[in-house]
């Protein structure tokens, strides 16, 4: 299954990269791509599948978008 990343902040600046296509294998999580990305669960905040609040745990289909937001701090 094909999915792209848009990783925002400190996370597409950490990597050198915003967007990103991925193949990952069928029933993949977003849990999964954050792994392959190398990407550290704590440094998230927020994840969207084509503009729909998710969790680590849901599963992606065919030709989706991911968008992974950093965690925000600040007062």
């Amino acid at each position: 299954m094909r999915v792209a990343v848009e990783l925002k902040g400190p996370l597409a600046v950490s990597r050198g990269e915003k967007h990103i296509i991925l193949v990952v294998p069928p029933r993949a999580t977003v849990r999964d791509v954050l792994i392959k990305l190398g990407l550290d669960e704590k440094h998230v905040g927020l994840l969207a599948i084509n503009n729909v609040k998710v969790n680590l745990d849901s599963c992606l289909g065919e030709d989706v978008n991911l968008t992974v937001f950093p965690v925000v701090a600040g007062g």
